[in-house]
């Protein structure tokens, strides 16, 4: 269990690799990207800025933390669509639809990898009450599983 989290944890660091490097850049070059965002047909630069470093900074962390995984899937994919849309050539494209590609994997594995260990649990619980003669209650009574 301890290795299946580590290797969960290792995979979403991975993914968040391109978005963290994407932050990172933004930060230390805002008044540079501001003025592309401000010479675009989009205008308002510095408040698309502040946005964008936001959705990064939130999807990033929530990414990392494994807390979250749809709203961070959201503001991930909500930065990336527009940016490699209105500011990246087709190469840069392919790149940037396959780190979302890996965001929504991350997603929809992470959510199934607990949809298992709940049921796996479940049945653990179950085969103890059967195991050990305990009863199952309910509202009109108990009901002994031997």
């Amino acid at each position: 269990m301890a290795r299946a989290c580590f290797f969960s944890f290792v995979c979403r660091v991975v993914v968040a690799a391109h978005f963290l490097s994407e932050l990172y850049d933004k930060i230390n070059r805002f008044s540079y990207w501001s003025k592309q965002v401000e010479k675009s047909s989009l205008g308002l630069g510095d408040w698309s800025m502040m946005l964008v470093v936001g959705l990064l900074g939130v999807g990033c962390t929530l990414l990392v933390l494994g807390k979250g995984l749809p709203l961070a899937c959201f503001c991930l994919v909500l930065f990336q669509v527009p940016t490699s849309l209105y500011f990246e050539n087709f190469y840069d494209q392919m790149d940037s639809l396959s780190a979302v590609g890996g965001v929504l994997a991350v997603m929809f594995l992470s959510r199934e990898v607990g949809i298992v260990r709940r049921q796996k649990k479940e049945l653990e619980y179950l085969s103890d009450i059967n195991i050990n003669g305990d009863s199952f209650s309910s509202a009109s009574g108990s009901y002994n599983t031997l």
